[in-house]
């Protein structure tokens, strides 16, 4: 993992004179992902942590053993006296369930998610997210917008741990629900809409229903959670239910 800190660092050379400006009001790490980690006001919102909290630790090893032990670190707090680090995933604007909060500041990617409207937080393992399965049903095209208004983004499933949440806030044989998945722009090579990325030979045989996708008619395109079983491929005109995914960076 590559890890650039920024300290808000000023070299002033003079001759032969090094003099250093040190101004240590935040802390700034980006890892590969580009996740940018930044002391944040947390007012309302209250940190979802994992239940681990790590103690003598300085503020960037908090950070970095976070995003290398979980997959949905996207906030820690650190206490500055006490060097208590307590790593954590969304920040929850009015949770359904209380959050107790860590002493000390929050530093965060901007992962919000506000439980006031219509979004939930929901964790499985150390794999989060931000969603909202919607009631009425909308073709692929006007699905995508809806999300999008929303500062969302058509759920998209890279880990089995998305797949498990999917399952169970649509739980229920009735549902059909687009996902943020289609071959529009290629036949046969299924992106998903939230970064571009292909669907991994893996995750397609073990999400897809047997003999899907099978493209019937030469039609079908996009990617829809199929009642209480897995993935199918449809016309993206036909209108399903969709899930809604908060978007990471805000």
């Amino acid at each position: 993992m590559r890890i650039i800190v920024f300290d808000y660092c000023l070299i002033c050379i003079f001759g032969l004179h090094i003099i250093f400006v040190l101004f240590m009001s935040r802390l700034f790490v980006r890892a590969e992902e580009d996740m940018l980690f930044k002391e944040t006001e947390a007012g309302e919102f209250h940190m979802a942590d994992f239940d681990v909290v790590w103690r003598d630790m300085d503020l960037l090893t908090c950070v970095i053993r976070c995003v290398r032990e979980f997959r949905s670190c996207y906030s820690v707090t650190h206490d500055e006296t006490t060097n208590m680090c307590t790593p954590g995933s969304w920040l929850v604007l009015n949770p359904s369930i209380p959050l107790p909060q860590a002493p000390g500041k929050i530093y965060s990617t901007g992962a919000r998610c506000n439980e006031a409207s219509k979004f939930k937080y929901y964790k499985q393992d150390d794999v989060a997210a931000c969603y909202w399965a919607s009631d009425s049903m909308l073709n692929y095209k006007d699905s995508k917008e809806n999300c999008s208004a929303n500062g969302a983004h058509l759920y998209t499933i890279k880990l089995m741990e998305k797949w498990t949440i999917l399952k169970k806030i649509t739980s229920g044989p009735n549902g059909n629900y687009w996902i943020g998945l289609d071959d529009i722009r290629e036949e046969d090579v299924f992106r998903w809409v939230d970064d571009d990325s292909r669907m991994s030979e893996s995750l397609r045989q073990e999400l897809f229903n047997k003999y899907q996708p099978d493209n019937w008619n030469n039609t079908e395109d996009c990617a829809y959670l199929k009642g209480a079983g897995k993935l199918n491929d449809e016309n993206c005109l036909h209108p399903f239910k969709f899930v809604c995914e908060m978007s990471l960076f805000q």
